[in-house]
């Protein structure tokens, strides 16, 4: 945690990131620092079959990432009690994913086909589809008009990702940049970058296909 962040409030840091004043690795570490006991109280509410504790701080990560995108002076009290609230929101998605398709959705491998098992109409579907896009594949949304289509190219990239790519690939997903994947992922920046570069070679090759 960076010393000098102890001079502002939370509400000021995120104006400050917003002014162009922050980097964004710099600042996630310094919120995933102070409200990891947050996250952690949290994540013990819930049990979600298949997946381990790190999987559920993972999803109480992301939700925290959502409230330094989102705040709004505006509109929300203070930046804890929002962060509480996108917190637990974003671990109580997941569980309501989890009991309804009872399966692993926390899974990385589950997260790359799961909008085609949606049946094609799904806010799923459009990140993956955003994904895919951020990943230079020329017009995916024309893969969209036979299912079965889209659903063999989700598990063909799906098998030929290896584990740490596959975690990349989930979290791009949900909309983070690879800076904040990296602070997610507890990786150094350069390494999701080349991450994200593999995956895309390989996305390209069953596109093509």
């Amino acid at each position: 945690m960076k010393k000098e962040y102890a001079q502002y409030s939370d509400e000021e840091l995120i104006r400050r990131y917003r002014n162009g004043q922050e980097d964004i690795e710099d600042l996630m570490d310094h919120f995933l620092e102070k409200y990891k006991n947050l996250i952690k109280s949290q994540a013990n509410q819930y049990f979600i079959p298949g997946a381990d504790e790190q999987d559920i701080l993972q999803e109480g990560m992301i939700g925290l990432f959502k409230a330094v995108r989102d705040f709004d002076e505006k509109k929300d009290a203070s930046f804890s009690t929002f962060a509480k609230l996108c917190v637990s929101r974003n671990i109580q998605t997941a569980v309501n994913k989890a009991n309804r398709k009872k399966q692993e959705p926390l899974n990385t491998s589950v997260s790359l086909n799961a909008a085609a098992e949606d049946g094609g109409n799904s806010e799923l579907e459009g990140q993956a589809v955003n994904s895919l896009k951020r990943l230079g594949l020329d017009d995916p949304e024309r893969i969209l008009i036979d299912s079965e289509n889209y659903k063999f190219l989700m598990e063909s990239i799906q098998n030929d990702l290896s584990t740490s790519e596959r975690a990349v690939f989930k979290l791009m997903i949900t909309g983070l940049g690879y800076k904040e994947i990296a602070a997610v992922l507890g990786k150094e920046s350069k390494s999701v970058d080349n991450a994200i570069t593999r995956i895309r070679t390989k996305a390209r090759k069953h596109f093509r296909n």
